[in-house]
C-alpha cells in the first residue's frame, strides 16, 4: 500500500472514530474505549504508540464535535444561560473529555492487540504442528476413560485363559478408572468405598 493510500485510510478511520466518540461519549468509560477500540482494530499491524495516538486523535476530533454540538444547541451561549453554568459545563466536559481521550487511546491499543492475538492463535492452530486447545471460558471436557484392561492382562488372548481378569471401579466424582483394590481415586483422591 502506498503512503498516500495509508494516510487516507488512517484519516478515514480517525474520522469515523471521532464520529463514534461523539455518539458514544455519553456512555461513561465504555463509549470512549469502544471508539478507540474501533480505531485500533482497524489499524492492526501498527505500533502500540501509533495506535494510541490514532485513538487519541479520534477522541480529540470527537471533543471538537461535542463542543460544536453544545454550541449549536445554545448551551455555551452566555446570553441565554448564566456564566457560572456555562463555566461549570465547560469544566465538567473538559475534565471528562481529557479522560475520554486517554480512554480512546487505551481502547486503540486494546483493539490493536486483539487483532494481533487473533492472528497469533490462527498461526498456532494452523501451522504449529500441535493442537492448541483454547477453551475461551468453556468448561474442559471430561477425559474419556477406557474401561477395558489392556490385552496383556485380559483373558481375550487365546492360550491365556488362566490369567486373572482385572476389575476396575469408576470414580463418581471425576470419572477416572481405578483398580478395584484401590480405596482412593488415583486422580482426585476421593474415597471409592
Amino acid at each position: 500500500m502506498t503512503d498516500l493510500k495509508r494516510i487516507a485510510l488512517v484519516a478515514a478511520v480517525i474520522s469515523m472514530g471521532g464520529l463514534l466518540y461523539l455518539s458514544l461519549n455519553w456512555i461513561p468509560v465504555i463509549g470512549p474505549l469502544a471508539a478507540g477500540f474501533f480505531v485500533g482494530y482497524s489499524q492492526q499491524g501498527s505500533t502500540p504508540k501509533a495506535v494510541f495516538r490514532a485513538g487519541a486523535y479520534a477522541g480529540l476530533l470527537g471533543v471538537v464535535g461535542v463542543a460544536m454540538l453544545l454550541d449549536t444547541i445554545g448551551l455555551l451561549d452566555t446570553s441565554q444561560t448564566s456564566t457560572a453554568i456555562v463555566f461549570l459545563t465547560l469544566w465538567v466536559l473538559l475534565v471528562w473529555n481529557i479522560v475520554g481521550v486517554l480512554l480512546a487511546g487505551i481502547g486503540g491499543m486494546l483493539g490493536s492487540l486483539t487483532g494481533q492475538a487473533k492472528r497469533l492463535v490462527d498461526i498456532l492452530q494452523s501451522g504449529a504442528g500441535f493442537p492448541l486447545n483454547i477453551s475461551l471460558g468453556m468448561p474442559r471436557p471430561r477425559r474419556v476413560v477406557n474401561l477395558r484392561p489392556p490385552p496383556a492382562y485380559s483373558n481375550e488372548r487365546p492360550g491365556h485363559e488362566d490369567e486373572k481378569k482385572l476389575k476396575f471401579s469408576i470414580c463418581p466424582q471425576c470419572g477416572a478408572s481405578n483398580p478395584d483394590t484401590s480405596a482412593l481415586c488415583g486422580s482426585c483422591g476421593m474415597t471409592l468405598r
